[in-house]
């Protein structure tokens, strides 16, 4: 069997630290955009649900709406 050679290479610290730092404020970002497409999607959660309850209403008015989550 032949030896192996080494993986004797450096990584210069600098650039470690800059990669590090760039991958955090991306994953920072997907989180922040994620944040706001979960408000949207609560916003137009509850304005459905309140469609919904109109139009019940609209179908029949002397029944109660019942609450869905």
């Amino acid at each position: 069997m032949m030896p192996v050679p080494e993986q004797g290479f450096q990584i210069d610290p600098e650039v470690l630290i800059q990669t590090q730092t760039n991958f955090i404020a991306q994953a920072r970002t997907k989180e922040v955009q994620m944040e706001a497409a979960i408000q949207q999607l609560m916003a137009e959660n509850g304005e459905l649900k309140a469609r919904i309850a109109e139009l019940k209403e609209d179908l029949n008015p002397s029944v109660e709406v019942e609450e869905q989550e």
